[in-house]
């Protein structure tokens, strides 16, 4: 499949390589919420258009077996499941990303 070479906001044409979309996430500072945005980072070489991908949970389940098993996945997701990220078409996360994800698990009760 053809890519493009797209003009970040530095004005470098950059194409999506890994290491590219891995600059531009590096930038994406995480709120508390783990909401964050960042369009057209401004890193040197970073590809203008990056996103992490999202899972939206509840925080409270009626069931204790189903809290525990969507925080059992999700925490694999975070950790072994990462070594699975470039075979499928992602990027490993970022450590920081990591941690921080693995903290808001905590939040997911029942």
């Amino acid at each position: 499949m053809s890519v493009a070479a797209l003009e970040n906001r530095r004005g470098e044409f950059v194409l999506p390589t890994p290491q590219a979309s891995a600059l531009a996430l590096s930038e994406i500072k995480l709120p508390e919420n783990l909401r964050a945005f960042e369009p057209d980072p401004a890193g040197v070489g970073a590809y203008p258009i990056v996103t992490y991908s999202w899972i939206l949970t509840y925080r409270q389940y009626p069931k204790a077996a189903a809290a525990e098993a969507l925080r059992a996945v999700l925490r694999w997701a975070l950790t072994k499941g990462q070594a699975l990220a470039k075979e499928m078409g992602y990027l490993p996360l970022a450590e920081t990303v990591v941690a921080r994800s693995l903290e808001a698990l905590q939040l997911i009760q029942s």
